[in-house]
């Protein structure tokens, strides 16, 4: 989402904040994934961030330095990764 319609967005009170967190209203949420078709683009763009870069990397940091920090991110994207791997079991 271009940044400009981001704040707008956010300005309208579709998205807010939480514990540092971008948070979508459970209905706009419900209604975007009834409606929403990732394409394959799409869906390499997200397991590019959540597989490759965050799951990947914070995940060798887990029991080790910075350990407690990668725990916690993980923790927070738990639920977008679970839905991203369940996209991807989709036929």
């Amino acid at each position: 989402m271009p940044i400009d319609r981001f704040f707008v967005t956010v300005s309208v009170g579709l998205l807010f904040e939480e514990s540092g967190r971008y948070r979508m209203l459970p209905t706009i949420r419900a209604y975007v994934h009834s409606t929403l078709t990732l394409g394959d683009a799409d869906l390499e763009a997200l397991n590019r961030h959540f597989l490759d870069d965050l799951a990947a990397k914070e995940g060798d940091k887990v029991g080790a330095e910075g350990g407690a920090a990668a725990a916690a991110r993980l923790k927070a994207e738990a639920a977008n990764i679970e839905h991203l791997l369940k996209l991807a079991c989709k036929p």
